[in-house]
């Protein structure tokens, strides 16, 4: 067997498990997102910051805390997920959507982290449909 098939074909494996992993992260969002239907003012009251492995500040994400009070009683929330940590300062306020069920949960609809989520999507899909395409270049090569 041809050696770059076999790296193509291992590059196609990958993009299958990325794609995968990003329709289920997709679906856990979709579902989350869905409860969270009535809209509250929040004040950023901290963040935790961890660094994605790199040397610069860029590569920095912060899991905010929102502050904030439904029907007179204070809630204070960690987000569920990590965005930029300039996007916001503590203190200033951000309006969240939160599932009237469950106040703690809640959602920033204009922070941009539902378009993260295609990321993995969109390397998955490209990576599985270049190894599928070369896979078809081979075959057709044998046969002509």
């Amino acid at each position: 067997m041809d050696i770059k098939l076999l790296i193509f074909g291992m590059i196609g494996v990958v993009g299958l498990i990325i794609l995968l992993i990003g329709i289920r992260i997709l679906k856990w969002f979709n579902k989350y997102t869905k409860k969270c239907t009535k809209r509250v003012m929040a004040k950023i009251s901290g963040g935790e910051t961890f660094s994605m492995g790199m040397t610069s500040e860029v590569d920095n994400m912060t899991y905010f805390y929102y502050n904030f009070s439904v029907d007179g009683k204070e809630y204070n929330v960690k987000s569920k997920y990590a965005i930029s940590p300039n996007k916001y300062k503590i203190g200033s306020e951000v309006e969240l959507l939160y599932n009237p069920e469950n106040p703690e949960e809640v959602y920033n609809d204009k922070d941009g982290a539902k378009y993260a989520i295609f990321v993995p999507i969109i390397l998955g899909s490209v990576a599985l449909l270049t190894s599928i395409l070369i896979f078809i270049v081979f075959l057709l090569s044998i046969v002509y």
